[in-house]
This record gives C-alpha cells, sequence and structure tokens, in this order.
C-alpha cells in the first residue's frame, strides 16, 4: 500500500510538472491578449477561479496530447512509417491537439457565460422582488445578503455565484460596497449588475433602499414586457412561416409529381419525392420552429 501511495504521489508531482508548461502558456495568452477570461470563467460557474479553470485546461490538454500520440505511435507501428514521417506526423498532431484546445479553453467560459446570463436575466424579478421585501422588513444590505439563500428557496441556485461572491469578500475583509462592485463586474446579466452597482453605491453614500429598489423593479417589469412583446412578434414570424411551408410544400410537391410523370427524370421517382416532403422536409422545418419558439420562449420565462 505504502509503495502504491508513492507511486501515485510520484505520478501526480510528475504531472504538475508537465502541467506547468501548459498553464503559463495559458495564462501568458489569456494576459497578451487581454481576454479577461477571469470574469467569463467565475461569471459562469465553470470554476471558482481563473487559476483552478487553467490548471484543469492543462491536464485535460496534456490527457488528450498523450491519448493522441498514443494512437498515432500505435498507427505507425501497423503500418510501418518511416521514421523522419513519423515524428512529423506526431508534430503535427500535437500541434493541432494544442491549438485547438486553447481555441475551446478560450471559447467554452464565454459560451457558458452567455447562456447564464439569458437564463439569469430572465429570472431576475426574483431576485429583486426577494431583495425589496427583505429590504422593507427593515434588514440592511449586508444581513439582505446572508438571508437571501432562505428567502429564494430552490431558486437560489440561479443567483448563487454572485449572492456566495459577495458573502466570501465581506467575510474576508473586503468592504460590502467594494464586494458589490466586484460582484457587478463578473455577472452576465444586466439587469443584475445594475441591482448590484446600485445596492454598491447605496452602501457607499446612503440612500431610500427600498425606495429605490422598488424603482429597479419597475424599470426591470418595463423592459421585460417589452422583451415579451418582441418575443411574441418573433414568434408570430416563424408561425407564418411555418404555416407558408406548410402550404407550400403540398403544391410544390404535386407539381413536381406532375412533371416527373410527363416527363420522367432518370432515378427520380414519384415515390421518392413523397417519401422526401412527408418524412424530411416537413418534420424537419417543424422541429427547426419548435427549437426557434422553444429558445425565444426561454429566454423570458421567468
Amino acid at each position: 500500500m505504502k509503495n502504491l501511495k508513492m507511486l501515485r504521489k510520484e505520478f501526480y508531482e510528475y504531472i504538475q510538472v508537465v502541467v506547468k508548461p501548459l498553464y503559463h502558456l495559458f495564462t501568458t495568452i489569456d494576459n497578451l491578449l487581454k481576454l479577461k477570461l477571469d470574469i467569463y470563467v467565475v461569471g459562469s460557474g465553470i470554476s471558482s477561479s481563473i487559476e483552478r479553470y487553467f490548471i484543469e485546461a492543462s491536464r485535460y490538454t496534456l490527457i488528450a496530447i498523450l491519448v493522441a500520440i498514443s494512437t498515432i505511435l500505435l498507427y505507425i507501428h501497423s503500418i510501418g512509417l518511416p521514421l523522419l514521417n513519423s515524428i512529423l506526423l506526431v508534430v503535427v498532431a500535437s500541434l493541432l491537439l494544442l491549438l485547438t484546445s486553447i481555441e475551446f479553453t478560450v471559447i467554452l467560459p464565454k459560451i457558458l457565460y452567455r447562456s447564464r446570463g439569458s437564463t439569469i436575466e430572465s429570472k431576475a424579478i426574483l431576485l429583486l422582488s426577494a431583495t425589496t421585501l427583505l429590504l422593507t422588513g427593515g434588514q440592511n444590505i449586508q444581513n439582505v445578503f446572508e438571508n437571501l439563500p432562505k428567502a429564494l428557496g430552490k431558486d437560489y441556485r440561479y443567483f448563487s455565484i454572485e449572492i456566495d461572491f459577495v458573502k466570501s469578500l465581506t467575510r474576508l475583509g473586503t468592504p460590502l460596497d467594494i464586494a458589490l462592485r466586484k460582484a457587478a463586474e463578473i455577472t452576465p446579466s444586466a439587469t443584475i449588475k445594475e441591482f448590484l452597482s446600485t445596492l454598491a453605491s447605496i452602501s457607499n453614500i446612503g440612500g431610500d433602499t427600498p425606495s429605490i429598489m422598488r424603482q429597479q423593479l419597475d424599470r426591470y417589469i418595463a423592459r421585460y414586457e417589452i422583451g415579451v412583446e418582441k418575443a411574441v412578434e418573433s414568434l408570430n414570424i416563424y408561425m407564418e412561416v411555418f404555416v407558408a411551408l406548410a402550404l407550400l410544400i403540398p403544391v410544390l410537391v404535386g407539381s413536381i409529381a406532375v412533371l416527373t410523370l410527363l416527363h420522367p427524370i432518370a432515378g427520380v421517382s414519384f415515390e421518392y419525392i413523397m417519401f422526401l416532403s412527408s418524412f424530411i422536409l416537413l418534420p424537419l422545418s417543424t422541429v427547426v420552429v419548435i427549437v426557434l419558439a422553444d429558445t425565444i420562449v426561454s429566454r423570458i420565462r421567468p
């Protein structure tokens, strides 16, 4: 058992040594290109810090490169490639995998950041309402953030990143207004950003907190109504397109069928056209419209 633990420890240390250059590469790219990935990483919830994210990305990149090299070596051994060609193949494959990993490491947090932004933007009214109720009950901003998990219940999971971020910073001794402004920098939702920035200003200079929060809640409801109207207009357009396709496809199929009967085309039969339209075109257009409609509705569903 001791030997197994020693081997595991040595293997882990070896992996750490190999991972360090990849970690520094990711960090250098982020700093040189000023990507500000820390905002996307923390705000998307993919990791609690940019350092931990880069370490995990380096490990997965290393594993992918090792697996690819092993596969290529087996392939080379099976076909008996010359040494120079084998080395060139391994180097090119490793570089391609490295470039792909770098691109994936940069793009993934941004995709998840935007996805989470759409989700919590539509549910921001839950956070605004809970905060307004707690403030109206006489609690200060610090106590509000301590009691928000209980007030939100199961909906707390949507806003846990921002709330926990503020709570962790204040427990470390960071002033509340600074903690709120830092949380506003990482959140992907424009409404939550305004909410946190407003609370930071109130915490710093004071003000009628319940009244200000009610005004922000009214502004959000007004924006939400506009968003619902735009969503309804988009759904109307998609439905009109779908109805037009549903009416147009049978006419096109009938016209083509008549043409093929009068002037047969080699390899194209009436049965083939019917199968294509009935089992592929119509179901495909239906699925596309349903997916688009669901995407629109999910953006405004509270």
